[in-house]
């Protein structure tokens, strides 16, 4: 079926999506128009403040690079020092939901962190594929998605694997 054009409503705003249009930026309007739907007020300004600590720069070696499960999950890519940590987790409402272990354990360690941004994880661990993709809007990256750096922990965590990222999807 062709479709030349698409229009959503959402909280009585016409949003227009153009088939020609790059996903991301459907995607990304779409967000913007749902934001009342996604996250609320009070739950994006707990994820502003879990954005990013003051603290000591050196992270305990006991911390897990990488901490991800089986299936599709909302997932965040967190620096702590000269450390990057990928932190996934399938029931995730929000992103939030994702990087609080992690946030909650540097936190109480004294260490500064930055959570950098997030998307999905596909993980399909028994056939060896995890895809990462995608964007989070409680964390949403600051200039450029950094999914190359969440694929490098990503591959050191499980070198068998074959490992992808895109830009593009929710």
């Amino acid at each position: 079926m062709r479709v030349a054009t698409l229009a959503l409503l959402a909280s009585a705003r016409a949003l227009v999506i153009s088939r020609t249009a790059k996903f991301s930026v459907i995607s990304a309007r779409f967000s913007r128009a749902m934001g009342d739907f996604t996250t609320t007020p009070e739950e994006r300004a707990e994820a502003a403040a879990m954005r990013k600590t003051a603290g000591a720069s050196t992270v305990a070696p006991t911390v897990a690079s990488c901490a991800i499960g089986q299936g599709i999950q909302k997932y965040v890519l967190v620096q702590a020092g000269d450390r990057y940590f990928v932190r996934g987790n399938t029931r995730a409402a929000y992103h939030k939901d994702a990087a609080r272990p992690l946030v909650d354990e540097l936190t109480a360690m004294g260490v500064a962190h930055e959570v950098l941004g997030g998307g999905r994880i596909q993980a399909d661990l028994a056939n060896k594929k995890i895809a990462i993709y995608g964007h989070s809007i409680g964390f949403p990256w600051q200039g450029e998605f950094r999914h190359d750096l969440s694929a490098a922990v990503v591959a050191e965590a499980y070198p068998d694997a074959e490992v992808t990222t895109s830009n593009e999807g929710y």
